[in-house]
């Protein structure tokens, strides 16, 4: 259960407060193979709970040009569970503050900054954003940071060193930009992560079935990603074509997600009938390349890449890829004289069989429909 309450106050017009105070607590309960005559099945019975209370602060100052923010928090946490080696009692304090300038209604620079106390260690971090609007149809933006947070209690507890560095520096740059124009509309752009300790969970033995797919430790490895994302509408008389399309450029092996992805659609859209009748239709398509073969530990809520066998080390679970996979879907959606709403999609036309998350294969051709009708205004 959660309970909050929040108090907003306004000292004067340029500068509004808000104070808010937390409580929750959470009780869940993991079975495993308690029923199961099997004994290559290990039996897990977990009661998992945690109890959360703070306060958080939030103090702005509004000029004219320039908007100022002051951000504090403190979070105490009580952990009584059977997933953790060792129940604790973490407390945490930040403070942190965003700075933004508006030039001109065309450039919009903004730095902040925050500093976390977590557990007798301090963390840093800071970033800045430049968005710049070059016309009412075309903006630009670019933005970067450089912070360190802790890792999980469940990552260092079951860490394979017990270190007490369990601090992770991360970086991110992201640039881009965003167009709006009557025929072609939409948004590209860069993005770049590197995390210097990225945990990394294992398994203590592997086998093809899912139930014994337990993590075992935490290894930390160097973690580097990029890529770009590509988004566009493309409107010509009543014919839509809507595309988004993202693409990895360092694909490594502690990826488990498609390196590449293509989504959409094309539909025909239009106001018929004296504006009566909206309507859209269409084909909907999904194309994902390959991706790395991943298991997954229930329990922890981790997918996994790899397994120690025979104190060897990690290895690979598996250095088959997981094929790419395509899926189209017939769509129609009609809104009727603004009062009710019918759609209709057969979905998977081609009935093809694949899965992007182990063991929950996408679903068969199929057919989903329903009407909402508004019946008092």
């Amino acid at each position: 259960h959660n309970f909050n309450l929040k108090m907003l106050g306004t000292f004067i017009k340029q500068l509004p407060g808000e104070l808010n105070f937390f409580y929750q607590f959470n009780d869940e309960y993991y079975a495993q193979g308690i029923k199961s005559e099997s004994t290559r099945i290990p039996k897990i019975e977990d009661t998992n709970k945690f109890t959360s209370f703070g306060l958080n602060f939030r103090q702005s100052l509004i000029l004219q040009d320039v908007q100022l923010e002051v951000l504090a928090n403190y979070e105490q946490t009580k952990y009584d569970t059977d997933i953790l080696k060792m129940n604790s009692v973490e407390n945490t304090l930040s403070i942190g503050g965003k700075g933004e300038l508006h030039i001109l209604d065309t450039f919009f620079p903004a730095a902040y900054v925050k500093l976390l106390q977590y557990n007798e260690k301090s963390f840093f971090g800071f970033g800045a954003d430049l968005p710049v609007n070059i016309s009412n149809s075309l903006s630009l933006y670019a933005g970067g940071s450089v912070f360190s947070k802790p890792h999980s209690i469940l990552e260092r507890q079951y860490s394979i060193d017990g270190s007490d560095d369990f601090s992770q520096n991360i970086t991110t740059f992201e640039a881009g930009l965003k167009f709006n124009y009557p025929v072609l509309s939409g948004s590209a752009n860069f993005f770049h992560y590197n995390n210097d300790n990225q945990p990394l969970p294992v398994i203590d033995q592997y086998s093809d079935s899912l139930m014994i797919n337990e993590t075992g430790y935490f290894e930390s490895r160097k973690l580097t990603s990029s890529g770009f994302n590509i988004f566009f509408d493309i409107h010509i008389w009543k014919i839509l074509l809507s595309t988004k399309f993202s693409y990895y450029l360092n694909y490594d092996s502690l990826n488990s997600i498609p390196q590449f992805s293509l989504t959409g659609g094309l539909y025909f859209v239009d106001t018929m009938f004296k504006g009566k009748l909206k309507l859209k239709t269409g084909i909907n398509y999904r194309y994902f390349g390959t991706k790395n073969y991943i298991t997954y530990d229930f329990e922890k809520s981790r997918g996994v890449r790899y397994f120690s066998q025979n104190n060897s080390g990690p290895v690979l679970i598996g250095t088959e890829p997981v094929p790419e996979a395509y899926q189209f879907d017939f769509f129609l959606a009609a809104t009727i004289d603004e009062v009710a709403i019918f759609y209709f999609v057969f979905e998977n036309l081609l009935d093809e069989v694949y899965y992007l998350i182990p063991y929950y294969p996408m679903y068969r051709s199929g057919i989903r429909f329903g009407i909402s009708w508004e019946i008092f205004d």
